[in-house]
Protein backbone atom coordinates (compact mmCIF):
# COMPACT_ATOMS: atom_id res chain seq x y z
CA UNK A 1 0.00 0.00 0.00
CA UNK A 2 2.84 2.35 0.82
CA UNK A 3 4.46 1.70 -2.55
CA UNK A 4 1.23 2.52 -4.34
CA UNK A 5 0.84 5.80 -2.46
CA UNK A 6 4.44 6.74 -3.19
CA UNK A 7 4.03 6.06 -6.90
CA UNK A 8 0.80 8.04 -7.03
CA UNK A 9 2.45 11.02 -5.33
CA UNK A 10 5.27 10.96 -7.88
CA UNK A 11 2.79 10.77 -10.73
CA UNK A 12 0.83 13.66 -9.28
CA UNK A 13 3.88 15.94 -9.49
CA UNK A 14 4.54 14.92 -13.09
CA UNK A 15 0.89 15.38 -14.09
CA UNK A 16 0.67 18.79 -12.45
CA UNK A 17 3.76 19.91 -14.33
CA UNK A 18 2.35 18.58 -17.61
CA UNK A 19 -0.98 20.29 -16.98
CA UNK A 20 0.73 23.58 -16.22
CA UNK A 21 2.88 23.42 -19.36
CA UNK A 22 0.18 22.25 -21.75
CA UNK A 23 -2.94 24.02 -20.54
CA UNK A 24 -1.78 27.17 -18.77
CA UNK A 25 -2.71 30.48 -20.32
CA UNK A 26 -4.42 28.69 -23.18
CA UNK A 27 -6.37 31.64 -24.69
CA UNK A 28 -3.18 33.68 -25.07
CA UNK A 29 -1.34 30.74 -26.61
CA UNK A 30 -4.19 30.27 -29.11
CA UNK A 31 -4.09 33.96 -29.98
CA UNK A 32 -0.31 33.89 -30.54
CA UNK A 33 -0.60 30.72 -32.64
CA UNK A 34 -3.29 32.32 -34.79
CA UNK A 35 -1.16 35.42 -35.33
CA UNK A 36 1.80 33.20 -36.22
CA UNK A 37 -0.32 31.21 -38.66
CA UNK A 38 -1.66 34.36 -40.32
CA UNK A 39 1.85 35.78 -40.66
CA UNK A 40 3.07 32.53 -42.23
CA UNK A 41 0.13 32.51 -44.63
CA UNK A 42 0.82 36.09 -45.69
CA UNK A 43 4.47 35.19 -46.28
CA UNK A 44 3.45 32.23 -48.45
CA UNK A 45 1.07 34.44 -50.45
CA UNK A 46 3.91 36.88 -51.16
CA UNK A 47 6.47 34.11 -51.88
CA UNK A 48 4.56 31.07 -53.18
CA UNK A 49 7.67 29.22 -54.39
CA UNK A 50 9.48 29.37 -51.06
CA UNK A 51 9.51 25.80 -49.68
CA UNK A 52 10.67 26.85 -46.22
CA UNK A 53 7.75 29.29 -45.94
CA UNK A 54 5.30 26.59 -46.95
CA UNK A 55 6.66 24.21 -44.30
CA UNK A 56 6.46 26.97 -41.69
CA UNK A 57 2.87 27.67 -42.68
CA UNK A 58 1.90 23.99 -42.43
CA UNK A 59 3.50 23.73 -38.99
CA UNK A 60 1.74 26.93 -37.84
CA UNK A 61 -1.63 25.62 -39.05
CA UNK A 62 -1.12 22.31 -37.21
CA UNK A 63 -0.08 24.07 -34.01
CA UNK A 64 -3.06 26.41 -34.18
CA UNK A 65 -5.47 23.51 -34.80
CA UNK A 66 -4.02 21.55 -31.87
CA UNK A 67 -4.31 24.51 -29.51
CA UNK A 68 -7.87 25.25 -30.66
CA UNK A 69 -8.90 21.64 -29.98
CA UNK A 70 -7.25 21.80 -26.56
CA UNK A 71 -9.00 25.05 -25.74
CA UNK A 72 -12.35 23.69 -26.91
CA UNK A 73 -11.88 20.55 -24.84
CA UNK A 74 -10.94 22.62 -21.80
CA UNK A 75 -14.03 24.82 -22.03
CA UNK A 76 -16.26 21.84 -22.76
CA UNK A 77 -15.06 20.07 -19.63
CA UNK A 78 -15.30 23.24 -17.60
CA UNK A 79 -18.92 23.76 -18.63
CA UNK A 80 -20.01 20.36 -17.31
CA UNK A 81 -20.94 21.27 -13.77
CA UNK A 82 -22.55 18.53 -11.75
CA UNK A 83 -25.11 19.98 -9.42
CA UNK A 84 -25.44 18.00 -6.22
CA UNK A 85 -28.49 18.91 -4.26
CA UNK A 86 -29.25 17.48 -0.90
CA UNK A 87 -32.27 15.24 -0.49
CA UNK A 88 -34.01 17.96 1.56
CA UNK A 89 -33.82 20.40 -1.33
CA UNK A 90 -35.09 17.76 -3.76
CA UNK A 91 -38.04 17.06 -1.48
CA UNK A 92 -38.77 20.77 -1.17
CA UNK A 93 -38.68 21.26 -4.94
CA UNK A 94 -40.86 18.22 -5.54
CA UNK A 95 -43.39 19.38 -2.95
CA UNK A 96 -43.52 22.89 -4.43
CA UNK A 97 -43.99 21.49 -7.95
CA UNK A 98 -46.87 19.21 -6.97
CA UNK A 99 -48.52 21.95 -4.91
CA UNK A 100 -48.41 24.26 -7.92
CA UNK A 101 -49.81 21.53 -10.18
CA UNK A 102 -52.65 20.93 -7.72
CA UNK A 103 -53.70 24.61 -7.91
CA UNK A 104 -53.56 24.52 -11.71
CA UNK A 105 -55.75 21.41 -11.73
CA UNK A 106 -58.24 23.00 -9.30
CA UNK A 107 -58.45 26.11 -11.51
CA UNK A 108 -59.16 23.89 -14.54
CA UNK A 109 -61.94 22.14 -12.65
CA UNK A 110 -63.48 25.48 -11.56
CA UNK A 111 -63.35 26.78 -15.13
CA UNK A 112 -65.51 23.82 -16.28
CA UNK A 113 -68.08 24.35 -13.53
Amino acid sequence: MFQLCSKLKKQKVVLKKLNKEEFSNLPDRVKRAKESMEAAQEFVQLNPMNGEGIRAEVMAVHEYALLRRSEESFYKKKSRVQWSWGSDLKDLCRRAFHTGRRFVNIEKIHSFV
